[in-house]
């Protein structure tokens, strides 16, 4: 699996189209995008079945990305500050355009709180968050879940930002905290 971008964007649309080349070539490879460019974005379509692609909402854009998911078929990532911020988001976008149903991340979600001593965006080697351990091999989270990967049935999902508001300058804060603290295999903090 390879995940595009966990900060930055499909800048242009020669970058988009180079993105989806890219997928194309590598067939046997599970690939995943999250865009804030409801424009760019039309580069990676016809999208491969090996591409899984999501338009970033949040406060500042939901309505603009509800309207865009609806006209090119793609679902939602939702960035919201918690469950109650999320309800009233998701409510926006149905408000403007029919969207798919959405599932939470379970690493911002119930992994995030289960006690486990483990960053929420690591899973034992058996793809259970119950068998990591610090210092031991991981897995990634999100191969272990699959909502966000092409196999899965093109569900929105929604992330809940922790420590902070979602502004333009803490949305990417979740990828780019995973980024940082998954290397090697290794569980760390």
């Amino acid at each position: 699996v390879f995940r595009w971008h966990s900060g930055g964007d499909i800048f242009a649309s020669w970058y988009g189209r180079a993105i989806r080349s890219a997928v194309v070539a590598t067939s046997s490879v599970d690939h995943w995008i999250y865009t804030r460019d409801a424009v760019k974005v039309k580069a990676l379509l016809p999208k491969p079945e090996n591409l899984a692609v999501y338009l970033s909402a949040d406060s500042f854009n939901v309505a603009k990305m509800a309207r865009a998911g609806a006209r090119l078929g793609l679902p939602l990532a939702m960035l919201a500050d918690n469950q109650a911020h999320a309800v009233e988001l998701w409510a926006r976008a149905l408000a403007v355009a029919s969207v798919p149903s959405a599932v939470e991340c379970p690493a911002t979600g119930k992994w995030a709180r289960d006690g486990v001593d483990v960053p929420a965006h690591v899973v034992g080697l058996d793809g259970r968050r119950s068998s990591a351990v610090r210092g031991a091999l991981g897995v990634g989270a999100c191969v272990a879940c699959g909502v966000c990967l092409p196999d899965s049935v093109g569900r929105s999902v929604t992330f809940l930002l922790h420590g902070g508001k979602n502004s333009g300058k803490t949305a990417g804060r979740l990828g780019s905290a995973v980024a940082v603290r998954v290397r090697r295999g290794l569980v760390v903090s």
